[in-house]
């Protein structure tokens, strides 16, 4: 047998027509689907969502459990949102990926700095904040010299990782880290998830 190694084809790209390369689109994220409890009349909440959203906006899928209905764009989500509150249904869903808060993590910030002072001074930078809150040590909640901050969505989110400096006070801001565990949510057990 011959182990030597195969010759390496040289692929010339030049020689490939523009034509025959496929157009790349990206996939539109859908919006989360929303799980109803105790539908008891399944034609009539459809008829009530299709008279709300339209004919072709949305599909649902049932369970022993629950009814999903998934939307396909935002405006229809925000649209459907309102009516299981509106008719006091047992219903759940999560937030759209638009509206999601980005978390950091300031660190190296005394403990005793007040969360106030720390949210000014990010909204000075150019920031909007949602939430500052000082991170306590899990056995003796003893505050150490960090700080999650929620920030609200902006397109130049990214760029709060490169300070350096907080009210005279040299620090790292990170992405917070993802936990190892296995999540125990029972609630979301019961939609089929872990």
């Amino acid at each position: 047998m011959n182990y030597l190694p195969r010759k390496k084809r040289k692929l010339k790209f030049d020689a490939i027509p523009s034509k025959n390369i496929p157009d790349v689109t990206m996939k539109a994220i859908l919006p989360p689907p929303i799980f109803i409890k105790g539908v008891l009349d399944y034609i009539g909440l459809r008829n009530s969502i299709r008279d709300l959203i339209g004919t072709s906006s949305f599909s649902c899928q049932s369970s022993t459990a629950h009814l999903k209905i998934q939307t396909d764009n935002p405006e229809n989500y925000r649209k459907l949102i309102r009516f299981p509150k509106n008719i006091n249904a047992q219903y759940h869903t999560y937030q759209l990926h638009t509206e999601k808060s980005q978390k950091i993590v300031v660190k190296n910030l005394h403990p005793t700095t007040p969360v106030e002072n720390i949210a000014a001074a990010i909204e000075e930078i150019g920031y909007s904040i949602k939430n500052v809150i000082n991170v306590k040590h899990h056995q003796t909640k003893s505050p150490l010299p960090m700080f999650f901050v929620d920030l609200n969505p902006q397109e130049s989110d990214n760029d709060i990782f490169s300070i350096t400096a907080l009210l005279h006070t040299k620090v790292r801001i990170e992405e917070p880290h993802k936990k190892r565990e296995i999540p125990l949510w029972f609630n979301c057990q019961s939609y089929g998830y872990t």
